[in-house]
């Protein structure tokens, strides 16, 4: 319904524009920006709350928004089935910690 199919001049070909995927995936940045915003300010007050040190409550959220992310998308194990899930489960947990 949005596809818009533009020809460059001297192209040959066709470009196609997409504009609700454009506007997924915008949305998706502005949920997933304020998501981060919230877990930033939550770990940190939690930080904080725990007797950690300015400079050290402010780096503890990006250590464990950086742990959860790398272990969810790129820590995954090389593995089929049934293992990979529980090798990736376990990781987590073991994160988490």
């Amino acid at each position: 319904m949005s596809e818009i199919t533009e020809s460059p001049e001297g192209a040959g070909g066709s470009r196609v524009f997409d504009l609700d995927a454009w506007i997924r995936s915008l949305c998706a940045l502005v949920v997933a920006g304020v998501a981060a915003y919230a877990s930033y300010v939550h770990q940190r007050e939690f930080a904080l709350q725990g007797g950690v040190d300015e400079v050290g409550a402010s780096l503890w959220p990006l250590s464990v928004d950086g742990l959860v992310h790398h272990e969810a998308l790129g820590g995954r194990a090389e593995v089929e089935g049934l293992r990979r899930r529980v090798v990736a489960a376990a990781r987590l947990k073991l994160g988490a910690a």
